[in-house]
């Protein structure tokens, strides 16, 4: 049974929002009103909710009088609080939009000299901006002033409209030239080629230019469909220096087309310097929280960075990277993703004697985590099974156990992924002949190639 969506959304919230919620509910709700005292128990819960489904059956005990029915509907009221004080929030945190809101609502009831104050004001403040939200804001500004009764329109005349169009195009030529590139990486992921797209946004990126200055996104679309390398230093140096609001959509995707087009370089052979220029982009991925969702990064996109950087980085470094940065994995993740990606490391630059150290006796916050560094332990004793077999032998029954009595728990695929590496252990062991090939999934599939290939 799936747990309310209440509740699934309130494990999406940190610390700070948990007390602003609760002061939220408390606004409306004394503290001795059952809907309160539901919400106080989930709070003294909070640390657990991820592993809630069945709520009601466990807050019946607490709540001996209430139904079930009746218990889901103050669930749900909740719901609608939670979603009202997200809202609100978000206003709190976006002073562009709440003023917007405002500005619309001043020309709504007539109060045109507030209403241009504030336009005033928000147009100042926007001047030097560059990134799409600010583009938005300043067309839209200038599209409910136009479109409404306030006397500003009249006494501009003519410069009136011809503002508001100056502005759209300004934001239509930015937001299709971030779109254009996605185009080229999206249409890269799913091996589709958007040719009608591509060449419509081609014709209206020439009508709407104003002048012959090569905008950024411009170069990112030379630089990933063209292979125009001698724009890529220009890109890192502008992004990593600020080009870009800190969590803008336009940081967050460039950082990510960067690193995606350096890797292929850096698989193609480039004779650019590409791992450093990977280095300094995932240096700074990780300092601007590019990766992160809600401000931490999960247990899985973190392993994924380290696998990326493991291929182009020193056992050191990486050593270093996961010890600077793991604290970023969110609560409660962070040493279980920690000892899993030491040991990522350890197996990738054939440590494998100091696996052990980050697999025996850990404790890990969820399945998942617990078979990955269970079959990184495993892959431990295979490489020592010539010095205690037993050891080996153990280890692998106890985890094909394990993972036979957990395969409900994980995807199809992820199952399919661990087992299929077991099972080329086995076969490396009794010295069967394997065709890789064959396994359309395999965990660390490098290292299975490695061994399958040093077997002959």
């Amino acid at each position: 049974m799936a747990a309310p969506k209440f509740v699934q959304l309130l494990t999406t919230l940190d610390k700070d929002e948990w007390l602003s919620f609760k002061k939220y509910v408390l606004s409306q709700y004394t503290e001795n009103s059952d809907t309160y005292r539901i919400f106080k128990w989930l709070v003294d819960r909070k640390n657990d909710l991820e592993m809630m489904d069945d709520v009601y059956s466990l807050a019946s005990k607490q709540f001996k009088a209430m139904s079930s029915k009746v218990f889901l509907n103050h669930l749900s009221v909740l719901y609608q609080l939670l979603e009202r004080w997200m809202v609100n929030d978000q206003l709190n945190h976006e002073n562009t939009t709440y003023k917007l809101l405002l500005h619309r609502n001043l020309q709504k009831r007539g109060m045109y000299h507030l209403a241009d104050q504030l336009s005033n004001q928000l147009q100042k403040e926007l001047t030097n901006e560059k990134e799409l939200t600010a583009l938005w804001a300043k067309k839209e500004i200038l599209h409910q002033e136009y479109y409404s009764f306030n006397p500003i329109k009249y006494q501009k005349g003519a410069l009136a409209l011809s503002q508001l169009m100056e502005t759209t195009y300004e934001y239509i030529q930015h937001l299709i030239s971030v779109y254009q590139v996605e185009l080229i990486n999206w249409g890269k992921i799913q091996k589709h080629a958007y040719h009608k797209e591509e060449e419509i946004s081609l014709q209206l990126m020439k009508l709407l230019q104003k002048s012959e200055d090569q905008p950024f996104f411009e170069k990112m679309y030379l630089f990933i469909k063209l292979d125009k390398t001698e724009y890529l230093e220009d890109l890192k140096y502008s992004l990593i220096n600020g080009i870009w609001p800190r969590g803008s959509l336009e940081e967050v995707a460039s950082t990510i087309y960067l690193i995606r087009k350096t890797s292929e370089l850096y698989e193609r052979g480039s004779h650019l310097p590409i791992v450093q220029i990977i280095t300094e982009l995932f240096a700074f991925a990780m300092k601007q929280g590019v990766y992160a969702e809600h401000g931490k990064l999960t247990p899985v996109t973190f392993r994924n960075i380290v696998g990326q950087l493991i291929r182009y980085q020193s056992f050191d470094y990486i050593q270093d990277f996961i010890n600077e940065w793991y604290l970023r994995v969110a609560p409660p993740h962070e040493e279980s993703t920690k000892n899993i990606s030491h040991a990522m490391n350890c197996i990738k630059h054939e440590k494998y004697n100091e696996i052990i150290y980050f697999t025996r006796q850990k404790v890990y916050s969820d399945e998942n985590g617990k078979a990955i560094a269970s079959l990184l332990h495993l892959i431990a004793c295979f490489m020592d099974r010539e010095n205690d077999y037993d050891l080996y032998s153990i280890t692998l029954h106890n985890f094909s156990t394990y993972l036979t009595r957990h395969k409900n728990t994980f995807s199809s695929k992820f199952f399919k992924g661990v087992w299929n590496t077991v099972d080329i252990m086995k076969k490396l062991d009794h010295d069967v002949k394997i065709d890789l090939s064959l396994y359309d999934t395999i965990f660390y599939r490098e290292w299975c190639e490695k061994m399958v290939k040093k077997k002959g």
